[in-house]
């Protein structure tokens, strides 16, 4: 657990960007004493940390380890991605763990492979929940018409049954995805964009907590 903040309490989902889902000792979601995740963390627009580990049932048995730390900076390099950049949490027995940071800019960013820190999945579906999505934030000169930042890049949170994604029925909150272009001619950083997306299905999910982020539009 990083200093000053708060660790996943038993088969709790680890936190990052996102919340994790919470655990439940006795099974099932309708009560109250519902098992806390972490507390989210990190800067959205500079993450440096890595993700929120989930949480197991027993001392002997780990949860989901959190995501990784993958900072690559080449502001005047052209970055091609042809495989996958992934800091994703785990899934283990319990919890999952959170997903990790990726921090990347470049001149020109292109290529076809996929950035990615999700969170991981629980290991039982009325019992224990995913781990939360974690942070990537990208900047670049220059955007390659082919890269589609909105599938090619992914911090969704995880579920809770890592067997069987048909009987999950709750998911961690998504993580942040923050993408900053830099004017071509100046280097100055323009108006920055963010993103917080799960898949559809579950529908339940934790939250996506946020700081003051200034002016500007919101679409859901």
């Amino acid at each position: 657990v990083l200093p000053g903040e708060t660790g996943a309490q038993p088969l709790a989902g680890g936190s990052h960007g996102g919340e994790g889902w919470f655990g439940s000792p006795s099974g099932g979601w309708d009560r109250t004493t519902l098992n806390l995740p972490g507390s989210a963390y990190d800067s959205l627009r500079d993450p440096r940390l890595p993700g929120g580990g989930g949480a197991s049932s027993s001392s002997t048995l780990a949860g989901g380890a959190g995501g990784g730390v993958i900072r690559l900076l080449a502001p005047n390099a052209r970055v091609r991605i042809d495989g996958d950049i992934v800091a994703d949490g785990g899934s283990a027995t319990g919890g999952g763990g959170a997903g990790g940071t990726v921090r990347l800019s470049a001149a020109r960013l292109e290529g076809t492979g996929r950035v990615l820190a999700r969170g991981g999945d629980g290991s039982a579906f009325n019992s224990t929940g995913g781990g939360g999505g974690g942070r990537i934030a990208i900047s670049y000169r220059d955007l390659a018409a082919s890269f589609d930042l909105a599938t090619q890049v992914d911090a969704s949170g995880g579920h809770n049954n890592s067997p069987a994604l048909a009987a999950a029925n709750r998911r961690a909150g998504a993580g942040t995805i923050f993408v900053e272009p830099v004017d071509l001619a100046t280097g100055i950083p323009q108006a920055g964009r963010l993103r917080s997306a799960n898949a559809l299905a579950p529908a339940i999910a934790a939250l996506t907590p946020l700081p003051a982020l200034g002016d500007g539009s919101v679409v859901a």
